[in-house]
């Protein structure tokens, strides 16, 4: 019993570290906020040429000894099972159809220029998962997890808006032999959270919903029938946080 409450008084002292700013997070095609598109159309008949890319931004924290930001997108399409073009995960065996075929980086050093880049080209981590029907939402869904870093610590001002993340959805097997149906389907993209790491005991800021004059959304051939708001939030109740310790 003494062993379990010395455990919840640490995790309780650790909770109060972690905070939870008013700034928020941004989710556009091609550039941050307000400076990008809401929408991304696709004629499904390539499989080259550039990505399509979700840029992922946030309003910062006043995190002066920040050291890294999570990622965590989600996905709906509006057909009820997942198609075969949106197979992405790299993860899987046997590999899906379009294993590979999102790449995400946090390389701003060609632009686009809008927002501050904030890793400056210094960035390193990547994807580290892409979970289909996650939390068992539906077969129709799934979630992009990802992280980067610095080696050291790069201080954040509060209210600037700072880049995060690209995620490129590329063209392969779109059309022709070999090519994996459902490109043409629609799809909403949320952008859940965005978690700003700073050392053990510093504290965490996790970012959520959209920014004043902002959104948190974007959405694939129209969006018609992909439902955002099927889309859970994934923060974790006090109730939720106390049943992994029992």
């Amino acid at each position: 019993m003494k062993h379990w409450l010395l455990r919840l008084s640490v995790l309780t002292a650790t909770l109060a570290l972690a905070a939870t700013a008013n700034a928020q997070v941004n989710l556009s095609w091609t550039d941050c906020g307000s400076a990008g598109a809401l929408d991304a159309t696709f004629a499904c008949n390539s499989n080259t040429g550039a990505p399509f890319t979700l840029v992922g931004s946030l309003i910062a924290p006043d995190a002066p000894r920040a050291v890294a930001m999570e990622f965590y997108l989600d996905m709906i399409e509006a057909n009820p099972t997942q198609l075969p073009w949106w197979q992405l995960d790299t993860f899987e065996f046997p590999s899906p159809c379009r294993a590979g075929g999102v790449t995400p980086n946090a390389d701003f050093t060609g632009g686009p220029f809008t927002c501050i880049d904030y890793w400056g080209g210094q960035a390193s981590g990547g994807l580290g998962g892409v979970l289909h029907n996650f939390l068992g939402v539906g077969d129709n869904t799934q979630r992009f997890k990802g992280v980067f870093a610095t080696a050291a610590e790069v201080p954040m001002t509060a209210g600037d808006e700072l880049y995060c993340f690209k995620l490129n959805i590329l063209r392969t097997k779109t059309t022709g032999a070999g090519s994996c149906a459902g490109c043409s389907d629609p799809a909403c993209f949320v952008l859940n959270r965005i978690t700003v790491n700073q050392p053990a005991l510093v504290g965490d800021f996790n970012q959520t919903g959209p920014a004043p004059g902002g959104r948190d959304f974007c959405t694939w051939q129209g969006g018609a029938g992909a439902n955002c708001a099927t889309v859970p939030t994934q923060n974790r109740t006090w109730g939720q946080v106390k049943a992994l310790y029992r």
